[in-house]
């Protein structure tokens, strides 16, 4: 994602013109709000792009704290999604 939110702030890409149009292609989905990267969704608002250090606290806060009641996998992706969340391995981090 990192090089989603490159091309999008600093115009910058992959010297490879097949990544390079991989990137321009799935960039219109995403949009830097305020340093953020966010991805639009579907009649939802906004989800915030997670960084890979943030997902692992938000998958144990949804499966064990406040907002969870020790859910499967599908209903944690669920909720962090209702919860304004995104990243590209969310199903297969809530796996694990």
């Amino acid at each position: 994602m990192s090089l989603i939110s490159n091309y999008l702030e600093y115009g910058s890409l992959l010297d490879d013109p097949f990544e390079a149009k991989k990137i321009m292609q799935k960039s219109y989905r995403y949009s830097v709000i305020n340093g953020w990267l966010y991805k639009k969704s579907f009649m939802q608002p906004w989800l915030k792009c997670i960084l890979p250090e943030e997902r692992a606290i938000i998958l144990i806060d949804i499966h064990e704290g406040l907002w969870g009641n020790h859910e499967r996998a599908w209903m944690i992706t669920k909720k962090a999604f209702w919860q304004g969340y995104f990243w590209p391995t969310v199903v297969d981090d809530a796996k694990s």
